[in-house]
């Protein structure tokens, strides 16, 4: 039985090869089949999918990657909304996601944005995951740079961001 290139199936091994291309650098022939994933994605399951979610995720980081702040924002953003409306806003892929946007804002110096997307994160992170588990330590050490880098010492020397980031 033959699944043919259009399938789900085929578009996750698709998306799967754009994940090795884009650690390796090949942006270009990655991007290409992200979106060819997300095409058939699109197609199959239509514009509010989990599988979407994770490739619109995964392209955003390629164009973060690339430079590509606005088109990174916008599929993050994408991203964000149907994970959010699929499992709900205290899931730890909807933290992971709003890390992500933080990290762009950050680079976009859109302080405050960024700051709300940390605390958000890293809120439902310890939630979810405890306060030892990797996705926590980087979120609040990602938290803690942030508000050094704004001068905000009362915030990041908290028990909240600053001890526990002064641990890892």
């Amino acid at each position: 039985m033959s699944l043919g290139p259009h399938h789900p199936v085929a578009a996750a091994d698709v998306a799967a090869l754009a994940a090795l291309l884009d650690g390796q650098g090949k942006y270009d022939e990655a991007e290409v089949l992200y979106r060819r994933a997300i095409a058939i994605f699109t197609k199959t399951f239509g514009a509010d999918h989990y599988e979407l979610a994770v490739n619109f995720n995964n392209l955003a980081a390629l164009y973060y990657a690339q430079g590509k702040d606005a088109e990174a924002g916008q599929l993050y953003q994408r991203a964000l909304k149907i994970k959010t409306r699929l499992l709900g806003a205290k899931h730890p892929d909807v933290a992971m996601t709003l890390n992500n946007l933080a990290v762009l804002y950050k680079r976009q110096q859109r302080y405050a944005q960024a700051e709300s997307c940390y605390r958000r994160a890293l809120a439902i992170f310890e939630r979810a995951l405890g306060p030892r588990h990797p996705n926590v330590t980087a979120c609040r050490a990602n938290y803690a740079q942030l508000l050094r880098q704004r001068q905000k010492p009362a915030v990041w020397k908290s028990p909240v961001v600053g001890r526990r980031s002064a641990k890892l």
